[in-house]
């Protein structure tokens, strides 16, 4: 499965995304800066859960990614693949639990606990070189940074579409309470 889907929401959502919070008091708002650096924490964390599965030709799957400075992204799914010399199919439904996830630089680090689905089809035409992207992702994250906490709810929907001629992506949905659409 081609990596980098992941990045493409991410790029898209942090370059809409205004001031996280999903809570009344001041102490639950993500700055733009820091719900940047959460999403990138989940997106770096799909990535590295898709590679320590080692996806292969399909099946269930299951892995463990530990976090940069303490507690673990526990990953199950299940990846499908399908490729002959017209098209190449790939479906990966895969659930992330963050279990006191440590994450981020020296100067800032969150702790993250919640769930997270991703859901992905990505469909290549090998005769007309065509290329259809379906990914949701969603769950909610529960993460304290300094001294604030709060809750973020995500719910981001990518769609590509690509030819040798055209191409498009939309992203629509919220994170952590900021509704956003771009194309």
């Amino acid at each position: 499965m081609p990596n980098g889907t992941g990045r493409i929401v991410v790029a898209l959502a942090l370059a809409l995304l205004g001031s996280c919070s999903d809570g009344a008091g001041p102490d639950d708002v993500l700055t733009d800066e820091q719900a940047q650096a959460l999403l990138s924490i989940v997106d770096a964390k799909v990535n590295e859960s898709k590679e320590e599965a080692e996806l292969g030709t399909g099946g269930a799957f299951t892995a463990v990614v530990p976090c940069l400075f303490k507690g673990e992204v526990a990953t199950s799914g299940k990846y499908t693949e399908v490729e002959d010399s017209t098209k190449a199919n790939y479906d990966v439904d895969m659930t992330m639990v963050y279990t006191k996830c440590r994450q981020g630089s020296d100067a800032s680090v969150f702790v993250i606990e919640g769930t997270v689905r991703e859901v992905s089809t990505d469909k290549y035409d090998l005769v007309v070189l065509s290329r259809a992207l379906d990914n949701r992702l969603t769950g909610n994250l529960d993460w304290s940074l300094d001294n604030a906490s709060g809750s973020c709810a995500i719910d981001l929907t990518l769609v590509v579409r690509a030819s040798p001629t055209t191409q498009s992506v939309d992203v629509t949905g919220t994170l952590c309470g900021a509704p956003f659409t771009s194309s």
